[in-house]
């Protein structure tokens, strides 16, 4: 499926002019595992749920059945990774999160070292959050609870490395289970073209 995709510069936003739509390539992540490769434009996760759709009602289900199309709703559990690129971050977490950097993330501090990651110009960077967040049914009350949540950051422009024993993800559609295999995040430059509108007197796509 699409997945997370549809949230990913690869696509134009929706008032888009067809007069100012030009060609041009976007980056993305390929993930490898093994003999398997994936390429994700949104996000490689590392979690036991992703979202999905069951009766009408927008859910969290279990990641390694969707792999055999079961969709199971599920509480997400937390997993022991490590993850290795100029510095190693390990521990418990409820999820792990590689984005390419994003121009939105400027200025806003409340995004953390992620924020200062896209000021630097670093071309991604991958985020160790201390509690599951890939979930849609908790309340405000399940919020509070939970925090503080802590999320570790570190930013890299060409590989990352993760080990953990648990699903890893493309664009929210699970790849794998990783039974302590280790999983290698690359990015890839230029890896689709697409259309993109160029409002006039403009040098970047919206």
């Amino acid at each position: 499926g699409m997945g997370t995709t549809n949230v990913s510069s690869v696509l134009c936003p929706i008032d888009f002019d067809v007069d100012e739509l030009k060609e041009t390539k976007i980056d993305g992540l390929l993930l490898k595992v093994k003999k398997i490769e994936r390429i994700a434009f949104n996000d490689v996760v590392v979690g036991s749920t992703v979202l999905a759709t069951v009766d009408g009602r927008k859910v969290q289900i279990d990641a390694e059945k969707f792999i055999d199309g079961k969709k199971v709703f599920a509480m997400p559990r937390k997993f022991y990774g490590v993850v290795e690129g100029a510095k190693k971050i390990e521990g418990y977490f409820g999820n792990i999160f590689v984005a390419l950097s994003d121009k939105r993330f400027l200025g806003k501090g409340i995004a953390g070292g992620t924020s200062l990651s896209a000021f630097l110009g670093f071309k991604a960077v991958v985020a160790c959050v201390s509690e599951p967040i890939v979930v849609s049914t908790y309340t405000k009350d399940d919020l509070t609870k939970m925090e503080p949540i802590v999320t570790k950051t570190m930013s890299f422009d060409d590989k990352i490395k993760i080990k953990a024993n648990e699903v890893i993800s493309c664009d929210g559609n699970p790849v794998k289970k990783l039974d302590d295999e280790v999983a290698e995040v690359n990015v890839v430059k230029d890896v689709v073209r697409v259309l993109k509108p160029y409002p006039k007197g403009k040098e970047e796509a919206f």
